[in-house]
């Protein structure tokens, strides 16, 4: 069968409609950087893919860390597409 930009868009709604990507864990990696400090967060997903975020305050590394591993119960199992 050959792709087609038509084949694709008839196909979009058959996609739509499958089992969505879940959130299935949480990992910090702390950075420091010309002393400021950095907390990269990545999200995986139940699909493979691996999201990349920032969490810091200053000074607070170790807070926030805390704060990002307590929020992880509450995210699990939730659309990655959905969370801000």
């Amino acid at each position: 069968m050959k792709l087609t930009r038509r084949s694709l868009l008839a196909a979009l709604p058959a996609w739509a409609a499958g089992p969505r990507p879940r959130i299935r864990g949480l990992a910090t990696q702390r950075h420091t950087i010309n002393n400021r400090d950095y907390l990269f967060v990545e999200v995986e997903t139940s699909d493979g893919i691996t999201g990349l975020g920032e969490a810091a305050i200053s000074g607070r590394i170790d807070i926030v860390e805390e704060a990002v591993r307590w929020f992880l119960p509450h995210l699990r199992d939730r659309d990655p597409a959905g969370i801000d």
